[in-house]
This record gives structure tokens, C-alpha cells and sequence, in this order.
């Protein structure tokens, strides 16, 4: 999982598939969910997995309308497909998103 940064922000932009775990330490929800999406990682190797820590980048994830964590999002060539915040955000959830695109 590569970290994204207001500096690298717009990498995701030109993949085919990319899933971005906004997160921060302060939330042990986004803690607990961190490794689980690392072993999907493996599973979905099309798909480009991003971090961003809400701590470091604030005004990214508000101006991607992030406004509760954990939030998962997933787009295609920078277009948002699914968005999963909250209670919303769980692996299965994810992860059947996922197997809808490939």
C-alpha cells in the first residue's frame, strides 16, 4: 500500500483500478481495518491500494467529501465508483466491490 500525499495525489488518477484507506492513528477502526485490506491487497493484484493519513492531509480527504473514518474509496482512471465510510467500511463490503470489477 503506497502512501498518497498532496504531492502524489493525482498517481491514483491514472490507474485502471485504485483503492485509497483514508485513515488516522486516532481511530482504531481504521487500525483494525489497515491489515485486513493489506491481505486483500494480494488478493486483487489489478488493483492499486493507496493510504492517506487524514492527520497529514486534512483538506485532500475533506475535498474528497471524507468526512467519517474509516472511509474506503475506489475509482477507475480518477472516477469515483464506491465510497464506503464508517460502518459502511468493512472487508466484505470492500471486498465484494472489488470482485464486481474484475
Amino acid at each position: 500500500m503506497f502512501e498518497l500525499l498532496a504531492e502524489n495525489f493525482d498517481e491514483f488518477k491514472e490507474k485502471e483500478y485504485a483503492l485509497i484507506d483514508f485513515w488516522q492513528a486516532t481511530c482504531p477502526e481504521c487500525l483494525a481495518l489497515k491489515p485486513q485490506l493489506e491481505e486483500l491487497e494480494s488478493d486483487f493484484p489489478a488493483v492499486s491500494f493507496y493510504a492517506i493519513d487524514c492527520q497529514k492531509v486534512r483538506k485532500l480527504a475533506i475535498s474528497l467529501k471524507v468526512f467519517g473514518l474509516p472511509s474506503v474509496l475506489i475509482f477507475s482512471r480518477g472516477t469515483l465508483l464506491y465510497r464506503f465510510q464508517k460502518e459502511d467500511c468493512t472487508i466484505d463490503n470492500i471486498r465484494h466491490a472489488l470482485n464486481e470489477k474484475n
